[in-house]
């Protein structure tokens, strides 16, 4: 997959780093397991490639849309240099505290 480091692409797998939060990883299991159920397939903890040098903590695709979910621990949205370092696909903000819902990454 375009910008995806090879190495990062292992479909439908759940990583997170041990510095992360247990309400982050939460967060990113229940938006997992959200979209196995609805047929879509992701990457987690995704490292993009040149000229793109972010992380994102999901990368969802279904056909040609690419959706990367950000799991943020407070309540900041991402900063514009932030959103630079990330191909220009969209770009979906979900707080780890906040009740899941579908309409989060709807």
């Amino acid at each position: 997959m375009q910008y995806v480091k090879p190495s990062d692409q292992k479909t439908n797998c759940l990583r997170w780093r041990p510095n992360e939060s247990w309400s982050h990883v939460l967060k990113k299991l229940e938006i997992a397991y959200y979209l196995r159920r609805q047929g879509w397939s992701f990457y987690t903890e995704v490292n993009f490639t040149t000229p793109y040098s972010g992380r994102a903590d999901l990368l969802v695709f279904q056909g040609k849309q690419r959706i990367i979910i950000e799991v943020l621990e407070t309540e900041k949205t991402l900063t514009e240099s932030k959103k630079r370092n990330y191909p220009p696909w969209e770009i979906l903000v979900v707080h780890a505290k906040e009740q899941f819902t579908e309409a989060l990454i709807q």
